[in-house]
């Protein structure tokens, strides 16, 4: 595995610098028409039942629930003996939990008005903390999943977790709580966390041991 692991450091690479790129366009106040658009589809689409769904799965990647999850994941797996699989997603998820909190605080970008179908949040807008910091925590769980369910389930469950990914990222701006470049930046850059996940893992993970993958998931093969 470790010599595949500089794929993953060149993935983190490009989406770290799409991402900055975004970061850019929006020092250029570029983004003006590709919000109003994503508003104007977000309206369009618009119905009680879709609201209902969609401020129930926003709540799955809310902090309280991304913290508990992203606990719970690192206790599993440091119990079930993947203890530096278990170090490796607690480092990533907390660098981009504290970069997400950073550029928040450094952009400081309101929150878009006229939108919202739920409260505002009082914490700045760009980039959205759901779009950057649950995204990596459900690729980083679909990603082990074979390590927690047999091989057969888990190549089901990991595209409904994709799924959710979407859905939530959708969620914030149909809600109107953020704009568009919010999610589409802070998706690339949990697009760049991911990767650099995949690489520490390839390189430093448990990968390789007879121990690596549980007994039911062994029997699958």
């Amino acid at each position: 595995m470790k010599q595949n692991s500089s794929k993953y450091l060149w993935g983190a690479a490009v989406f770290f610098l799409i991402a900055a790129a975004l970061v850019s366009v929006y020092f250029q106040d570029g983004f003006g028409a590709f919000d109003q658009a994503g508003f104007a589809l977000a309206k369009e689409v618009r119905s009680d039942e879709l609201t209902i769904v969609l401020t129930v799965l926003t709540g799955l990647g809310g902090t309280k629930a991304i913290v508990a999850l992203s606990g719970l994941l690192v206790l599993w797996l440091y119990w079930r003996g993947y203890r530096r699989e278990a170090v490796i997603v607690a480092i990533v998820m907390l660098g981009a939990a504290c970069m997400n909190e950073w550029m928040k605080n450094s952009f400081a970008r309101e929150r878009p008005v006229g939108h919202n179908l739920i409260a505002r949040p009082d914490s700045y807008s760009f980039p959205s903390a759901h779009a950057m910091v649950s995204s990596v925590y459900y690729a980083i769980l679909a990603s082990l999943l074979p390590l927690m369910i047999p091989r057969s389930w888990a190549k089901w469950a990991a595209p409904l977790l994709y799924l959710l990914i979407v859905a939530i990222i959708a969620s914030r701006v149909y809600l109107g709580v953020h704009f568009p470049s919010d999610v589409t930046t802070g998706a690339c850059f949990a697009a760049g966390w991911y990767f650099l996940f995949r690489f520490a893992r390839a390189k430093w993970g448990e990968a390789g041991k007879a121990s690596y993958y549980p007994t039911f998931a062994s029997s699958q093969k």
